[in-house]
């Protein structure tokens, strides 16, 4: 990856993060964005389903795009409502931006 990929990168974990300010609930488990040129991905996941989560999740994705304008070429965003183990995300792709401590039983 060159510099110039590399910063584009970065700037967008940076204001993706910014718009995800004020919208984590308890109810969020992880949170995670995907940047493989020109497609940019955006995971939720809740425990259980939420409208005002969901509202949250929309406009955090708003505020995304607003303040991230036309630079996004392609956008695709998910939110998952799973109470289940949950998968690592390989990285890279996938760079999570918050995840929730949760205790694991064995």
């Amino acid at each position: 990856m060159d510099i110039i990929e590399l910063n584009k990168r970065n700037v967008i974990v940076v204001t993706f993060t910014q718009a995800l300010l004020g919208c984590i609930t308890q109810n969020f488990r992880r949170v995670a964005i995907s940047y493989e040129k020109p497609l940019t991905r955006l995971q939720f996941i809740l425990e259980k389903e939420n409208e005002e989560d969901q509202e949250e999740i929309d406009d955090a994705i708003t505020d995304f795009e607003a303040m991230f304008g036309r630079d996004i070429e392609e956008l695709e965003f998910e939110t998952i409502v799973t109470n289940e183990s949950m998968e690592i995300l390989p990285y890279p792709p996938w760079l999570v931006v918050y995840q929730r401590k949760e205790e694991f039983t064995s």
